[in-house]
């Protein structure tokens, strides 16, 4: 799997390499101004994004995209995850990255846990369409 530093303009990136991704406004914020690397497999194809936005000095908001090929590439790309994510910690001295888990997405509980991340608490009715998510956050290793 190859870790690539994402350009300025992630968006661009994705395009470049056919993922299908939503695109609305709080997704494009958070790319945009985000330290994110490209995962891509073998053949140079699309597997995932992720990235660290900061929110103020010291703690950042994690977010992850992932394409269907993630399937075929379950345990590299966690790994690869885990290792582009902690590169982005240790330069930016956060002392604090969170993110949310949808509640109703047992394989995104399983995956965050596998990162590292510790669960906080339950946020009700916390999506747009009031799906409850998990609060989770990981400190400096």
């Amino acid at each position: 799997m190859k870790i690539l530093e994402a350009s300025a303009n992630l968006i661009n990136d994705l395009r470049e390499y056919d993922a299908a991704i939503e695109q609305n406004d709080y997704l494009n914020k958070l790319i945009r101004n985000s330290d994110s690397f490209l995962l891509l497999d073998k053949e140079d194809k699309f597997v995932g994004a992720a990235g660290i936005c900061q929110i103020w000095e010291g703690m950042g908001e994690a977010w992850l995209i992932a394409s269907d090929r993630v399937k075929q590439n379950g345990l590299v790309f966690a790994r690869a995850v885990r290792r582009g994510l902690l590169s982005i910690i240790n330069t930016r001295n956060y002392h604090r990255v969170q993110t949310t888990v949808d509640n109703s997405f047992p394989e995104a509980i399983r995956f965050i846990e596998f990162l590292g991340f510790q669960k906080e608490g339950l946020m009700k009715a916390y999506s747009a369409d009031k799906k409850d998510y998990w609060m989770y956050s990981k400190g400096a290793d």
